[in-house]
């Protein structure tokens, strides 16, 4: 039946205290940050799918020193990911440009203060 290919999730719950609580949403802020000034510098008024940044490394060289001072030393593992993240998107934007379809730039939202899921 072909077993070998079920893949099994578990949920685990994250259990934050409530005094870290705004520890845990300043990070999402910050996360959600990186992703967007990655989309905005992958995405620089492309005329063509090869206008659009898709290399990581190109990415990361260029964006990763001002993004961990902008955020005030975000971890490492998760300023690279958020780099990583956006750069994976914009191959997929540029294959569905190449195939014909209409792309639109990446966003990301940004949880603020006055966000109603805070």
């Amino acid at each position: 039946m072909g077993d070998e290919n079920l893949n099994r999730v578990v949920r685990i719950p994250l259990l934050v205290p409530g005094n870290r609580v705004n520890d845990l949403y300043a990070t999402r802020f910050n996360t959600a940050y990186c992703q967007q000034q990655t989309s905005d510098y992958c995405w620089d008024n492309p005329k063509q799918p090869d206008d659009l940044v898709t290399n990581n490394e190109d990415a990361e060289n260029a964006l990763y020193h001002p993004l961990r001072k902008d955020t005030n030393q975000l971890h490492a593992n998760l300023t690279q990911q958020a780099i990583k993240d956006v750069t994976g998107n914009m191959k997929t934007c540029r294959q569905n440009w190449d195939a014909g379809d209409r792309v639109n730039k990446p966003m990301y939202d940004i949880c603020r203060e006055d966000d109603p899921m805070r």
